[in-house]
Order: structure tokens, then sequence, then C-alpha cells
């Protein structure tokens, strides 16, 4: 799999192992192994004389990903990293940004956190962000000296890189609505936010992303009037605040759909997205959560006329958090209990009628910690649970990393006091964590250890 000097096989991927500034993982490490998917195979880098190759060719086939595992002189796991999966383009295997000849994978301890290779271009509070197929965008937020920002930018979990863009317009808390996959070619829309003047805005652009990384033109689609806010989020298509609105993307607007009256109340949100369950007849359609004080709203069958549904908790919660686990459940965590909420929304697909959702549980002692107001995202084998405050007000300088299926604890990792972060869910099977209140350019990545091979 991995290249002679001679001669590399063809196609090739360039793969490069970076890691965390000033970090001295690869010191202890002896020998490499590479475990590539699509199909399996297995091969070693080791140590010589000359040192640890950091730079190697692989051979790439459809499936093409790659998992990394540094070992000490003790045959000790002491590193691991994850390329993100493969995608096709016109035959050809390239990663999700479209590069079909390098990627670079991040290594670091396993479940472990660390800072990424890369900082933001500058010092920021209140960044938006929204996930990409290929990483994440950050935009705008405020500097120390109070000034509105226009800057955009991507990171690159395929090569774990940052690119620089500028907005048409200066704005904190912009709502970020990537198009569609794939994002790096489909643009990312801007809509709303606080103006240089300190005012929420209902502006709507289109930013387009001609090729990787690569900023391109705006196009200026004009106020959104009535529909001002700031600090608002987009979720299954549908952008909280007040009004609730929707983006229509065939007639570059904003527009408020026609049967959804979300309440002012509710501030946080996920997604759910379709899969199939467990029986044949039953399936569960795509939908998105809102999460109030002391109940969520369903809204399930994206669309003008969604069909809604209200639970309540089983107690109220008091700065709580809410994302999708690994059942295909929405978990709600955080406020004064440490444990979480599972609300199950089945629903019949052959009449097309919602029922009742055929659960909502609490699981006890989930969290080590009372966390108000955290950050929370969750990829398809761990949720993550950042930061937030105590009851006291001081920011938590932890992160609970918690079984996406079972709820299991895994991990409690040490990150940067700060309140208001986001977390993000990469590609790569890690979690990065940007922004919040204070002035920040650090960008954290929690790396978890590898799943078993079989």
């Amino acid at each position: 799999m991995v290249s002679a000097c001679g001669g590399a096989p063809a196609p090739t991927m360039h793969v490069d192992l970076v890691a965390a500034p000033g970090a001295s993982i690869f010191d202890s490490i002896e020998r490499i192994e590479i475990l590539q998917f699509g199909p399996v195979t297995v091969a070693d880098v080791k140590r010589s004389a000359a040192g640890l190759p950091l730079s190697f060719d692989v051979e790439t086939t459809a499936g093409f990903s790659l998992n990394v595992q540094g070992f000490d002189a003790s045959g000790t796991v002491v590193a691991v990293g994850e390329s993100p999966p493969d995608a096709m383009v016109d035959g050809d295997v390239v990663t999700l940004d479209g590069d079909a000849t390098h990627v670079s994978i991040y290594v670091a301890a396993p479940n472990s956190i660390a800072e990424a290779p890369v900082r933001l271009s500058s010092a920021r509070l209140g960044i938006a962000t929204s996930e990409l197929p290929y990483g994440a965008v950050f935009a705008g937020g405020e500097s120390a000296t109070g000034e509105i920002s226009n800057t955009i930018e991507i990171y690159d979990a395929c090569q774990h890189t940052i690119t620089e863009g500028t907005m048409p317009a200066p704005r904190l808390g912009v709502t970020l609505i990537p198009n569609a996959y794939p994002a790096y070619l489909a643009g990312i829309w801007l809509f709303a936010g606080t103006g240089s003047d300190g005012l929420a805005t209902s502006s709507l652009y289109k930013l387009e992303t001609p090729a990787a990384n690569t900023f391109g033109a705006a196009v200026d689609y004009g106020d959104q009037t009535g529909f001002e806010r700031t600090g608002q989020v987009e979720l299954g298509g549908f952008i909280t605040g007040e009004p609730p609105t929707v983006l229509d993307a065939n007639n570059n607007t904003v527009g408020q759909p026609l049967d959804c009256q979300i309440a002012a109340n509710h501030v946080r949100c996920s997604e759910l997205l379709p899969t199939v369950g467990a029986e044949a007849d039953e399936e569960f359609l795509a939908g998105v959560a809102f999460l109030g004080g002391s109940n969520v709203e369903l809204l399930m069958g994206v669309s003008a006329l969604p069909l809604a549904t209200t639970v309540a908790l089983p107690e109220p919660r008091d700065r709580a958090a809410i994302t999708v686990g690994g059942r295909e459940d929405f978990v709600v965590v955080g406020g004064a209990q440490t444990s979480a909420v599972l609300i199950d929304p089945m629903y019949n697909p052959s009449s097309g009628v919602p029922q009742k959702p055929t659960s909502v549980t609490e699981q006890a002692n989930v969290l080590d910690t009372p966390r108000f107001g955290p950050s929370i995202a969750a990829t398809y084998r761990f949720i993550m649970v950042a930061g937030g405050v105590d009851a006291a007000g001081t920011p938590i300088p932890s992160a609970e990393i918690l079984d996406a299926y079972t709820l299991a604890h895994v991990a409690t990792v040490p990150i940067a006091a700060r309140t208001h972060a986001v977390v993000l869910a990469l590609p790569t099977d890690q979690f990065a964590i940007v922004g919040g209140d204070d002035p920040s350019d650090l960008i954290e990545l929690f790396t978890p250890a590898l799943p078993p091979l079989f």
C-alpha cells in the first residue's frame, strides 16, 4: 500500500502527518501502522537512522480512508489519527475537499485534546460557525476593541489548514447556510446578523466557493425586510429567531414558514437526519428539535407544512443543550441535572401521520459535572458536552465525551475556559472547539481512540 521509493503506484495519495504546534507526540513513536479501508490493507512505517517518516504515498481505491496508529518501543499505542472518508469525482478518488493528490492526518494521543495546527486569522468573540462536509466555516465576530469583523474562514479537515476570505459586510451573529453538497463548489449563504452600526440586519448574500478552499464573488440579494435578527442558526431548513423563517434558495429570499410558529424561547436546536428504523414499516423522518426550558418542539418532515409535536421534559432545565444520539434519538443534557433525556421520535411512513414519540426516558448520571449552557455536538461514535458554567457562573474548563449509543462516559478532557464556545463535529471523527464570549483565535481538536478494526 505504501509506495516504494523507486516508483509510486498510480493512482496515489500523498499523506502528511501533522500535530499540535510544539507537540512532542512524534518523539516517542517507533512504528506507524497505516490501515486503509476499502478494502482493508495494513502497512508499517518504521523509524530508521534518518528518523520517523511523516510523509508517504498510498495507493487509493474506492472507499479510500486511512487510520494511523503510532506505537512506542513497548508496542503501546501512543498516537492515533484518521483521514476523512473519500469522495468520487469523475471516477477519481478524492478527499472531501476535492483534492485528488494530498491529505493531511492530525495525530494525537487517543482521547486527548490539543491545539489544531492552525489558528483563526484574528482573535474574535461571537464567531458564527457551521459544519461543512469537509470541515467547518467561521465568520464575523467582534474584536477586543469592539470592531465587528468581515472575515470568513474555512477550516479544511482534509488538510488541517485555514483559508481566509472577506464577507461583503462586517457581521456579528450572521447566520451561515452552506449550500447543497458538495459544499466546496456550491457556496455559502450569509443571512442577517449585527452590522457595524450595532443594529440587527436582514441582509442576504451568497458567497461563491468555486473551488476547494477558494472564496469567489458575493451576490447581494438585498434586505429581507421584517426578518432582522442576529445570533440565529439554520437547521433542517429552518432559521431560528422571531419570526421563524426559511431560506427559499430558488427565489433567493427568506420567508416565514406557512405552518410553523416556533416559540421565541426555543433557543437550542439540533437536526435529525433521515434513516431507516429497526423495523421495515418504521422510519425516522427528517426533522428538527427546538429545545425550550421545559419542552422540546419536534418539526418532522421538513417542508412548508411541517408536522409538529411538542414533548414535555421530565422537569425544566436551565440552559440545556440538545443533539442527535447514535440511536437516532434526541439527547438533552445540561442544566443543574447530570442526567440525560432521550426523546425517540418514531413515525409511520405508510400513513404519513406522525405518532407521539415512542419514548421519553431519563438516563441518570450521564455527566460527571452539572453544566449550565454547555456546547454539544455528535459524531457517529461520540457526543461531546463542552464547557458551560457552574452554578456560580464560573466557566468550566473541561469537556465530557460520551458514547453516542449508550451515553456511557468515555473521557473528561481539559479545555480552555471560555463561555459559549461552539463544538463542531469534523469528518475526521474529531471535535473542534472555537469561539466564545471572549476574543480568541484558538481552535482545539479532540482526537478519539480508533474504533476496533473488526
